[in-house]
């Protein structure tokens, strides 16, 4: 038996004749059928005017494919990618059995996009799909209300994980698995302006060994959710070792494992794609630790880099340094490689500014800032910026992560991300970050300008 389900959806795009507008008739929405007790799209339009737009379809085994996010009220270059939004809501309507979802943390708004793909969870949810929900402890405790929503709810589990007493940092991995058969990361959070309001990129996967890294993550951290933390003794309460006593065996350092690529294909091309994370001393088998090979590949650039993130800095917000990118970026233009980095307005501050501004000093290297305009609406806080990030290097390798560039993100907060091998997928990539690069809203970095103020928070 079919059943439609129609819920209100924000103003659809639509054709009229050679102009791009939108439709704000409430009636306006998109059609779900619920087949084999899931919630799957049918057919739905985004993307750019004049153009055929990608809609959701399932992956089949070995396959990758992207998810974009673009601010509404901006334009560049064409879309080609499907929207997150849908993405997600596609995944979890086909949902039968599992959804387990690792995220920094939820905030929901009303009629969103976010809300819903929570409503499509509580929908799994309500026909018999185990939902486990976790989050970083401390933003949960500055966003808790639509975790309560959840928790509330029948066969939803919510756990909050304290990654600061365990790794030092914050779970900033953004992703999630269906059916312990296909999943997601990317850098948006479950945050109702990360589908809206916020340039974003991630990638949902159907190849065994890559969700096998990130369910074992999972599962992981889960766990240590539960375990008690312990207290840090004070340096004055160590008791002293009577004489003769052996001395106590040094921590050994975690071993780093180089990634295992994997075969897969990107809409028919070929690729090899591994799994990577952070924090290094917390990564389970099959995950491999993600800074080493971003140096190494950088290193082995023969003609270009592309670096595009919300942020990156050399020095630690405990004031230690972490050039190691820094300096690999430097590397590579000192030998001819064209680099090119764009990070978000929000990085105009004074500390990254000087940062940022001895890149671009280097010859070959050129830094960009990017700034969206408001919404007509008015001032969105933490929003209208770019919060993607990823790496191409010599249209072959590419980066996809939830990580920025500065230490924390490396050495103690959770992370995730993938590697990925092939020309096809790469060149892709390139051309998504060269529509953004030369459009309206970047603009070259200017060493020693003093930048205002930005407007983000309020």
């Amino acid at each position: 038996m079919s059943l439609f389900l129609r819920r209100p959806f924000s103003r659809p795009t639509v054709f009229r004749g050679s102009r791009c507008t939108e439709m704000t008739r409430p009636d306006s929405r998109p059609s779900w059928r619920l087949v084999g007790g899931g919630l799957a799209v049918i057919a739905f339009v985004v993307g750019g005017c004049g153009a055929a737009a990608p809609t959701y379809q399932p992956l089949t085994k070995g396959t990758i494919e992207l998810g974009e996010t673009r601010p509404v009220e901006t334009k560049w270059g064409p879309r080609k990618v499907l929207a997150a939004h849908m993405t997600w809501l596609g995944m979890i309507g086909q949902a039968k059995t599992h959804i387990d979802l690792g995220q920094f943390y939820i905030a929901n708004r009303p009629n969103s996009h976010l809300d819903r793909v929570i409503v499509a969870l509580e929908a799994a949810a309500t026909r018999g799909v185990a939902v486990r929900v976790l989050v970083d402890s401390k933003f949960a405790r500055k966003y808790p209300k639509t975790l309560a929503r959840l928790a509330a709810g029948k066969r939803i589990t919510v756990r909050r994980l304290d990654v600061g007493a365990h790794m030092g940092g914050v779970l900033h991995a953004k992703y999630f698995i269906i059916d312990r058969q296909t999943g997601w990361l990317g850098s948006q959070n479950f945050d109702w302006r990360s589908l809206t309001h916020i340039h974003e990129l991630g990638v949902r996967f159907r190849i065994p060994v890559v969700v096998a890294a990130m369910l074992a993550t999972f599962e992981a951290d889960w766990a240590l959710a539960v375990q008690p933390v312990r207290a840090k003794q004070p340096a004055t309460a160590k008791s002293p070792q009577p004489l003769g006593a052996p001395a106590e065996r040094p921590t050994q350092a975690p071993r780093i494992t180089p990634p295992v690529f994997n075969q897969a294909s990107w809409r028919g091309q070929p690729v090899q794609v591994a799994a990577v994370g952070s924090p290094l001393g917390h990564l389970p088998q099959g995950l491999a630790w993600e800074l080493p090979p971003l140096v190494r590949w950088i290193d082995d650039a023969k003609a270009q880099v592309s670096v595009q993130l919300l942020s990156m800095h050399r020095r630690a917000r405990d004031g230690s340094h972490f050039p190691v990118l820094f300096d690999a970026l430097v590397r590579a233009a000192k030998r001819g490689v064209q680099v090119q980095v764009m990070v978000s307005n929000w990085s105009k501050s004074r500390r990254s500014a000087a940062e940022l501004s001895e890149l671009q000093k280097i010859p070959n290297l050129t830094v960009r800032y990017v700034t969206f305009p408001q919404h007509s609406k008015g001032f969105i806080p933490f929003a209208r910026v770019i919060h993607s990030k990823f790496m191409v290097v010599d249209a072959t390798n590419v980066w996809i992560g939830t990580s920025n560039w500065s230490k924390g993100y490396f050495h103690t907060s959770r992370n995730v991300g993938v590697l990925v091998m092939g020309s096809q997928f790469a060149t892709a990539l390139d051309r998504l970050f060269a529509g953004l690069w030369g459009s309206k809203y970047a603009e070259t970095l200017v060493p020693g300008k003093r930048y205002p103020k930005q407007r983000i928070a309020r």
